[in-house]
């Protein structure tokens, strides 16, 4: 048995209880979706600036050092997440384990001091649980489309027509044979310059084509051949992911022109 000069541990007293809740890590999820605001400006700005450079030689590094940045944040959010539910279950198994110890006297000192008798640990208890959750994450789902393009960014970049396993577009005839997301809109038949993506049914069409198929109705059937859902206008939004797609589409086009441009030249 050991022979400290004072306990290891001891029962926690019932008057500290009211600080438990001071005992939790702090919360970054807050902090989350400024950071993805800001990671998502950082990306359209380095397509802008390939657009009106025309020079898309260094893109390539920057998308993955993007995509590499948006995974740190990704994994700091999610551990402290992790860490934040297990806190209150850490808390209150080691509150109903402390009371169960006798309570602290002249009595029984030596009786703790020398291990006869035993209070749990606060700090191992935290220690033992957070290793479990560092060890064994449990991935967050990214709700929203800017996430998702930061999540995806690497993929799109090397193919703008790309199939995405968790992006709607994969279930939906937006699908050309072979497995690629066709870039031009159903409707006006031209390449996507707004597009609108339905939150029924997850068809995507532009802006000026679906302003051309309501006008005169309050609602109509999905513009898509195969879609039976019946829409309002009401029921679509900016496309984030199809924009993505169009423009990194167009930055490689432009550079593919270039590049006919220079041999021409020689």
């Amino acid at each position: 048995m050991s022979q400290n000069a004072v306990p290891t541990t001891l029962p926690i007293h019932k008057n500290s209880i009211r600080n438990f809740h001071e005992l939790r890590p702090q919360d970054i999820s807050k902090d989350f979706n400024t950071i993805i605001e800001n990671l998502y400006d950082t990306l359209l700005l380095i397509l802008d600036n390939a657009i009106v450079m025309g020079d898309n030689s260094s893109i390539d590094e920057l998308v993955e050092n993007l995509s590499s940045q948006y995974q740190e944040v990704i994994n700091s959010i999610n551990l402290n997440l992790q860490k934040k539910n297990i806190t209150k279950n850490i808390l209150q198994e080691y509150k109903t384990l402390s009371d169960a110890c006798p309570q602290i006297s002249l009595d029984n000192w030596d009786d703790y001091r020398t291990g006869n008798l035993t209070a749990p640990s606060l700090f191992e208890m935290v220690e033992k649980s957070f290793k479990t959750v560092i060890e064994n994450p449990i991935p967050i789902e990214e709700k929203s489309s800017k996430a998702k393009i930061l999540k995806y960014v690497s993929q799109i970049w090397k193919d703008p027509h790309c199939v995405i396993t968790s992006d709607n577009t994969t279930e939906d005839d937006l699908m050309i044979e072979g497995g690629r997301i066709e870039l031009t809109c159903p409707i006006t038949v031209k390449v996507f310059e707004h597009p609108m993506i339905s939150n029924v049914c997850h068809h995507t069409f532009d802006k000026s084509g679906l302003v051309d198929y309501f006008k005169g109705y309050r609602t109509r059937e999905c513009p898509e051949s195969a879609c039976s859902q019946h829409l309002q206008f009401s029921d679509f939004k900016f496309d984030d992911v199809m924009s993505l797609r169009c423009k990194i589409a167009a930055i490689k086009k432009n550079a593919l022109n270039n590049d006919d441009t220079d041999i021409d030249s020689l």
